[in-house]
């Protein structure tokens, strides 16, 4: 089911599949999110939960039992209940299964909301342990961007810039392999920005830990066509797109987890920024998609 969102400057449609925003376009029809392309990747902006990419073995221990889960959790193919929706926001909600608990053994909801602002969107994640046992999970988000944005420019005019000079260390993994620690290496050092090129991508993610710098620019410095984007409470951040492929798109990627390492132990709470709920107990993260800044 698709829901238009609309206001005086921006209309959105979000997706009950997924619970998605798959578009956003300005009132002269500029779209700014990818929409999927089979040609490339069919994915657009999924919400990454309980886990953040793969596991080790591919499976993982809660409560003394052990569970397999797909790529980035469950939470990105199901069907959200919609629970509220304005002209310019929608709430949804995905709670827990039979088929759920079979991969994650816990009661929880967890609400998706979009919402339509004067310079662009944002979207929050609310998760509630509903149940009586602590509750561990990771969650994260992976906003497809069209890159570039306008006609007639290419990938390579467009940078990631910060607000000030950053010193960044990243993970380059090569495969859904479990990452070794020690192949985190230096990115950036007192710099403010670097250019997108997508040798940069051609063998997978950057994965930016414990990044210290949460508002960043994706934009071409000569046209200033471009996105902000901020990501506040979030500890990780990852850039992805389809290097090989030349995909004109590019995930921006906040997470609270990082996928499997070497070093991990079997409990899902162990798990590096693994965050874990008492009954009753909830938790809000949310970014931001500035399309004026």
């Amino acid at each position: 089911m698709l829901i238009q969102l609309e206001n005086e400057f921006f209309k959105g449609i979000a997706d009950a599949y997924g619970g998605e925003l798959i578009s956003l376009k300005d009132k002269n029809g500029m779209e700014y999110l990818w929409g999927g392309d089979e040609a490339y990747w069919v994915g657009r902006s999924p919400h990454l939960f309980p886990i953040i990419g793969t596991l080790k073995d591919q499976k993982i221990s809660m409560n003394g039992r052990s569970y397999s889960m797909e790529k980035h959790g469950f939470a990105r193919n199901t069907i959200y209940e919609v629970v509220e929706q304005t002209k310019t926001t929608v709430t949804f909600l995905l709670k827990d299964t039979k088929e759920t608990k079979q991969k994650y053994p816990f009661t929880f909801s967890f609400y998706v909301t979009h919402t339509l602002q004067s310079n662009g969107f944002t979207t929050s994640y609310r998760i509630v342990n509903e149940g009586k046992e602590e509750m561990p999970f990771c969650v994260g988000g992976h906003t497809g961007v069209r890159c570039p944005i306008k006609e007639g420019e290419s990938f390579a005019d467009y940078q990631i810039q910060f607000e000030r000079p950053v010193s960044l260390k990243a993970f380059r993994p090569v495969s859904d392999d479990p990452i070794k620690k020690t192949s985190e290496h230096s990115f950036l050092e007192m710099e403010d920005h670097f250019t997108l090129f997508y040798e940069l991508f051609a063998e997978g993610p950057i994965i930016f830990n414990q990044i210290s710098e949460h508002t960043l620019k994706l934009i071409n410095p000569k046209s200033k066509m471009g996105v902000g984007y901020t990501f506040e409470g979030f500890p990780v951040l990852a850039l992805w797109t389809l290097g090989k492929k030349q995909a004109p798109y590019i995930c921006l990627e906040p997470w609270h987890g990082l996928p499997a390492f070497e070093e991990d132990g079997e409990e899902l709470r162990e798990k590096p920024y693994s965050m874990v709920l008492r009954q009753g107990e909830e938790k809000t993260l949310s970014f931001q998609l500035r399309v004026r800044f």
